[in-house]
């Protein structure tokens, strides 16, 4: 199965504790935020797409760079460029508020789900950020293929992030 995972807990575990939910943002605020948001996942995406994974790594917050070393962190994305070139496009970000994420501290939060095109076909890349100073952070970036690449490409096997004992 071809997997990229880079992430310390995964986007998709959301808990609303907050007493003010994201529910509650004016549409202008959640737009603004997107585009934030959007330009900050777009800056570190820009940094993967030209292999330029030791930048990306410092652009990372939160947990993972604890987790795993920057030289760990560029082995495993050179040796997932193996399988995965940079992509051709990629669609506008489907953004996900959340006032609060299980194992975070802080927020308020934003999933990033963004649709590209590469050579093996389409896959789902996501972005966890949260917001800290009026500035988004990125804490976690997976990629994944979607279900018709995975069957034109079973034999295909790729390097999900091998996390070192502490």
């Amino acid at each position: 199965m071809l997997l990229l995972l880079l992430t310390a807990t995964p986007p998709a575990l959301a808990q609303n504790t907050d007493s003010t939910p994201a529910a509650t943002y004016t549409d202008a605020e959640k737009d603004a935020a997107k585009a934030a948001a959007t330009d900050t996942a777009r800056s570190f995406l820009a940094l993967v797409d030209n292999n330029d994974f030791g930048a990306a790594y410092d652009r990372l917050e939160g947990k993972l760079p604890r987790l795993i070393s920057r030289e760990h962190f560029v082995a495993e994305l050179d040796s997932a460029r193996e399988y995965i070139d940079p992509p051709t496009s990629r669609d506008d970000p489907f953004p996900q508020f959340r006032p609060s994420v299980d194992s975070f501290d802080g927020g308020p939060f934003v999933s990033l789900l963004i649709e590209g095109e590469y050579d093996l076909g389409t896959f789902s890349e996501i972005l966890l950020l949260r917001l800290e100073n009026d500035r988004w952070h990125i804490l976690s970036y997976q990629i994944m293929p979607n279900m018709s690449v995975l069957r034109e490409n079973e034999d295909i096997g790729a390097p999900m992030i091998d996390y070192p004992e502490p």
